[in-house]
């Protein structure tokens, strides 16, 4: 009688480990920490430019008083870039940066930062000069006046972020969607509605 060979048996469990998934890198708190960051950003570009516009005045009326009787006057598109278009580039220059300094590591300050403040300048500057001369006649029109400026700024310098975001966070069109919301919601409130009427009574 032959011996018939014993079953081969494997030494391996048989039970298996499932792959662990990766972590969804939008995770609930980044809507708030979104939200603050725009919330804070506002509050400091309400302290920035209106200093900035009132320092870019005094050097424009230091310069103009220092000026010679003969002196060809300045024209109007420089005086519109040196009263306007400083203030906003360095007011969403730093306002940018602030966002890059708290958002997530590996993104690119030169897209962030850079891109962010050349076009979002570029577009307010081209946007306002078309409505010059700014008058408000009434306060529905300063109210809209304000809502148009914040959804053109922070629609363009939010997707112009979006290009790098996407590059680290899933879901990247959300912060689009804080951005428009924060800026246009609290700007037009606080500096349209709540300034609005005070605003309408001199112009």
């Amino acid at each position: 009688m032959s011996e018939e060979p014993e079953p081969i048996t494997s030494n391996k469990p048989n039970y298996y480990v499932p792959a662990a998934q990766p972590a969804d890198p939008v995770q609930p708190n980044h809507w708030m920490q979104w939200i603050a960051i725009n919330c804070f950003g506002f509050g400091l570009s309400c302290i920035l430019f209106p200093s900035l516009v009132a320092g870019c005045m005094f050097i424009f009326g230091t310069l103009k008083d220092s000026g010679s009787a003969g002196q060809a006057p300045m024209s109007d598109g420089l005086i519109f870039i040196m009263m306007v278009g400083i203030p906003t580039f360095i007011t969403i220059y730093l306002v940018t940066l602030l966002q890059w300094a708290t958002m997530e590591e590996g993104i690119k300050r030169s897209t962030w930062v850079n891109y962010s403040t050349i076009v979002g300048t570029l577009a307010l500057l081209a946007w306002l000069h078309d409505q010059l001369p700014i008058k408000f006649p009434a306060l529905d029109n300063y109210i809209s006046f304000m809502f148009q400026g914040f959804v053109l700024a922070s629609s363009i310098i939010s997707w112009v972020q979006w290009i790098e975001l996407r590059k680290k966070v899933e879901h990247a069109w959300q912060w689009v969607v804080v951005s428009i919301a924060i800026w246009t919601g609290i700007g037009t409130f606080v500096l349209g509605i709540g300034i609005g009427s005070l605003v309408s009574s001199y112009f």
